[in-house]
């Protein structure tokens, strides 16, 4: 009698590298992992990611297979960790085929400089000659999220934009410049200006200088009437980017999968220095983000705030949305969808993080 087929030993899937960031920022709600693997890997080969804390702990943990490229693990309840120490395991039927560690700093995103200059990288000044053209704002930051927004902008005396520069920091820590000047080359007038830097979901920093010939007071805001007007303010807006003066850009209720911000705002009337606004996010009745600020600028704009993905989730989860604003106690209420990422059919399932062909455009109905 012949002997029957022999077993061939189930083996370990060996795994190239699991890269994971060095250091996190402390409001990170996600983390994503690249994995190497050879090209000999089973695309099928089920894994399980765990997720502990400097104890060994297990914080949580999901599935993962090779199809899926990157691992996106995301923390409880999409809540921020506890800084200090954690590790990835990549885990193939009990036994342990990679571990990568990062830390989760505990400093919180901040401003350290906010400063005016005279040429690219040169000594802080506190005033400008008349004959200046070009003004360089310098800023310096710590502890942000990689790939979080920040806003400067600099207005003259009567609150108009004199230049304005936005985008999103790369780094956890770092400085920035912007030159800010006029396009026919003229000097800037004499008068007081205003440069206000906001980063992530901080109160605006704000510098104030002059452009004299010798230092004189710059006079403060003037003193609110007795009896001010009340604040009046149109519906609220959301939309897929903000024009320099705060106006909305593709006002939309429907979003597509790939959106990375949303915008809410409001054009107001009567608003007076340090008018207070608070903004509340929700998805699919899950309260995901709250901020507040104060006005710093004329008597009529745009009072706007943005919800964002984060360098390690970029795109805004598909679903319903609710946006309130509530403005020198009025509060204003819009309503906007994001479409779920539906794969080309017939075609290998790709992850909506790194799109390689986007589906049909579904531009959002806009208001």
């Amino acid at each position: 009698m012949s002997p029957g087929p022999t077993a061939t030993p189930t083996r370990v899937p060996v795994v190239a590298s699991l890269e994971l960031p060095g250091v996190v920022c402390s409001a990170a709600t996600q983390l994503r992992a690249w994995v190497e693997t050879p090209e000999t890997f089973p695309v099928d080969t089920p894994a399980r990611w765990m997720l502990r804390d400097g104890a060994d702990r297990r914080v949580d943990e999901g599935t993962w297979v090779v199809r899926d490229g990157v691992i996106l693990v995301p923390f409880p309840d999409n809540q921020p960790l506890v800084p200090g120490d954690y590790a990835l395991d990549l885990i193939w039927d009990g036994t342990t085929m990679a571990r990568s560690s990062f830390s989760i700093r505990s400093d919180a995103p901040t401003v350290t400089r906010l400063s005016l200059h005279l040429v690219p990288g040169g000594a802080s000044v506190s005033r400008l000659p008349p004959d200046a053209r070009v003004i360089y704002l310098g800023y310096a930051f710590e502890g942000v999220c990689a790939g979080a927004p920040y806003w400067i902008t600099m207005r003259d005396a009567v609150g108009s934009v004199v230049c304005s520069d936005s985008g999103l920091l790369a780094t956890l820590d770092g400085t920035g410049e912007v030159a800010c000047y006029h396009d026919d080359g003229r000097p800037f007038p004499e008068g007081a200006y205003t440069v206000t830097l906001t980063l992530m979901d901080e109160v605006p920093e704000v510098l104030g200088f002059a452009v004299e010939v010798e230092p004189t007071h710059v006079p403060p805001p003037p003193t609110p009437t007795a009896t001010p007007r009340p604040v009046v303010c149109t519906p609220l807006f959301t939309a897929a980017g903000l024009a320099v003066g705060g106006e909305a850009f593709r006002p939309l209720t429907l979003f597509d999968w790939y959106t990375q911000v949303v915008y809410a705002g409001s054009a107001c009337e009567h608003l007076l220095p340090h008018t207070t606004w608070r903004s509340t996010w929700w998805h699919e009745g899950e309260m995901i983000r709250q901020a507040t600020g104060k006005w710093h600028g004329p008597s009529e704009g745009v009072v706007w705030d943005s919800l964002t993905g984060q360098v390690d989730s970029p795109f805004l989860r598909s679903g319903a949305y609710t946006v309130t604003l509530e403005i020198d106690g009025e509060q204003l209420d819009a309503g906007f969808s994001i479409f779920a990422y539906e794969p080309q059919v017939g075609s290998q399932a790709e992850s909506p993080d790194e799109p390689q062909a986007e589906p049909p455009s579904t531009d959002g109905v806009e208001e």
